[in-house]
């Protein structure tokens, strides 16, 4: 996927990923033809930045 977040490691960097990823693919911003894959694409995004931001998250809890 575009996201790319097997690089991104601070939990900011993967929010900003977030927002660019849903500037160009957002539903609102699709045609009617293509709101439903946009929908879907956001949804997959969503959870993937979701995993990795907790994941960001444990890292940090963890670090001495």
């Amino acid at each position: 996927m575009e996201l790319q977040l097997e690089d991104i490691r601070e939990p900011a960097d993967l929010e900003r990923a977030r927002r660019r990823f849903a500037f160009r693919n957002h539903p609102d911003r699709a045609g009617p033809l293509y709101r439903d894959e946009a929908l879907r694409r956001m949804a997959v995004a969503n959870a993937l930045v979701d995993e990795a931001l907790k994941a960001a998250r444990a890292r940090y809890r963890g670090a001495p």
